[in-house]
């Protein structure tokens, strides 16, 4: 059923598919620097058409932002308080 599900999501939720895409890569960097060879997920997610092959590896700093955003947009987190450094 799982694998049914996955097979469907990224047709479902089209959406989600670059920041999964994000996700996994960052997942295997970090897995790698670890020492733990996680390239058979990304070959999985790929083989669901959950990994968009051209979409370029994103920065950790650009990839927390984007996952604190993405929290705050579905109430999870707070939004970012941004701060000007002029202003302190």
């Amino acid at each position: 059923m799982v694998e049914e599900e996955l097979r469907v999501m990224a047709g479902n939720l089209p959406e989600i598919v670059a920041s999964l895409t994000d996700t996994l890569r960052m997942q295997t960097l970090c897995d790698h620097e670890e020492g733990v060879n996680s390239l058979p997920t990304l070959l999985r997610a790929r083989e669901f058409g959950l990994l968009e092959v051209d979409r370029s590896v994103p920065l950790p700093s650009t990839f927390m932002i984007a996952v604190r955003n993405l929290g705050a947009t579905h109430g999870l987190l707070e939004p970012i308080q941004y701060q000007d450094p002029a202003s302190e």
